[in-house]
């Protein structure tokens, strides 16, 4: 069966978050890039803000589009965060050190090698559940059970 099927650590849920948080907030930035640019190209446009070289009003991103502004802050926020739990010394679901979960824990190594091998037995039952089905042999090895499943081209 695939790789989303494989157990995943905490700290690397949370670095796949961090990812797509920095994705949207560089999408969120180019957004209010935009406004900004807007604001600025409309006639009779005035600010208190201006260009150092040119002295040309210039619109700052929480004028040119506030929600968006406020979103992008939030989020650079939430991320700062995650980044902070992930370098912690410490599990974010047991508190233990890392490195050194307590047997409860998902991310203890023992949790995650037995729930690989609760998923890899319940992939040989299903294929051996389809096999039945389909009235072909069920004995043999995941591999082979797949080959006899899969349709001959």
């Amino acid at each position: 069966m695939g790789h989303n099927n494989q157990r995943r650590t905490t700290p690397e849920i949370l670095q796949e978050i961090n990812r797509k948080l920095s994705d949207i907030d560089s999408e969120l930035s180019e957004l209010v890039m935009d406004a900004q640019d807007y604001a600025e190209a409309s006639p009779g446009f005035v600010s208190h803000f201006t260009n150092d070289e040119t002295g040309d009003p210039i619109c700052v991103p929480e004028d040119a589009c506030p929600e968006l502004d406020g979103a992008r802050v939030q989020i650079d926020e939430a991320i700062d965060i995650i980044r902070r739990a992930i370098d912690d010394n410490k599990c974010l679901i047991c508190d233990a050190a890392k490195g050194t979960h307590y047997v409860g824990c998902p991310d203890h190594p023992d949790s995650i090698e037995e729930q690989r091998a609760d998923l890899q037995t319940l992939q040989l039952r299903t294929l051996r559940e389809q096999a039945r089905e389909r009235g072909i042999p069920v004995s043999g090895t995941h591999a082979q059970l797949i080959e006899r499943l899969l349709p001959i081209r």
